[in-house]
């Protein structure tokens, strides 16, 4: 499911980036070790589509043309503003993250997410049920094509980077809300843990980065967002002033 949410991105440099983009990217590029380790490179590429679809509508809202589906859905939206499930707005200048949507969770990696790459056949999706010959079955990802996957956004590839860069240290069961260690343990150890039936997250140390939450579709919360986000020295448009405006106003 998901839908759209506002994304701006302030590079180390100072250049911002100030988008539309699809809930569904968030937890895959910000719960990411290259985006915590304000690699450049990474930020190109992961703005790189939103910009041919903003290129893209502006060459083709008049006609209708698009030559990408979700270019008038994304490429209209060039502000720092909320929009659909909100607002997130990562600062890598002054080290903030501000995270104003419900979509999910930033800072945390969940074993579903895991298991689910894990348990992903090698013809891309998940086999519920099977009548057919044993040999012919679909063969499923496994814990170690999983861990080493090609696609950096990918639950699995991330968890491990962000694991053997030590920034995952511990796990929280979620039934029992127990704090578990992962100190010493192997990925093997570790993916037996996701692979049980307990649901456990994974708590990232975002570090040098300080993650502000504020309750989503909350107009007072908005308020303090578009405060904070001032304080920070982002300069709003009079554009944006105008949704930031019309934002809190549909949710006082």
């Amino acid at each position: 499911m998901g839908g759209s949410v506002g994304l701006t991105i302030r590079e180390s440099n100072g250049v911002e980036h100030r988008m539309c983009r699809w809930t569904n990217i968030l937890p895959d590029t910000l719960n990411n070790l290259r985006l915590i380790e304000k690699d450049s490179a990474y930020i190109q590429d992961s703005v790189k589509t939103w910009y041919e679809m903003k290129a893209d509508y502006e060459a083709h809202n008049e006609d209708g043309q698009f030559e990408h589906a979700m270019s008038p859905i994304y490429g209209d939206h060039p502000f720092l503003a909320p929009v659909g499930y909100g607002l997130v707005v990562v600062d890598m200048v002054n080290n903030q993250i501000l995270d104003y949507q419900g979509y999910t969770s930033i800072g945390r990696i969940s074993s579903v997410s895991i298991r689910s790459d894990i348990t992903e056949n090698e013809c891309g999706g998940h086999t519920l049920l099977y009548i057919g010959p044993e040999e012919r079955r679909p063969k499923q990802k496994g814990v170690h094509n999983a861990f080493n996957s090609d696609d950096e956004y990918s639950a699995a590839m991330r968890f491990r980077k962000l694991y053997e860069a030590g920034r995952i240290p511990s796990a929280i069961d979620q039934t029992s809300r127990e704090c578990l260690s992962l100190d010493g343990k192997s990925l093997d150890q570790i993916a037996e843990m996701i692979m049980s039936k307990k649901y456990y997250t994974f708590p990232i140390a975002m570090s040098p980065f300080q993650i502000t939450e504020y309750r989503e579709h909350d107009a007072r919360d908005a308020v303090k967002m578009r405060e904070k986000i001032e304080e920070l020295g982002f300069t709003l448009s009079s554009k944006e002033k105008n949704l930031w405006a019309q934002w809190i106003e549909t949710r006082s």
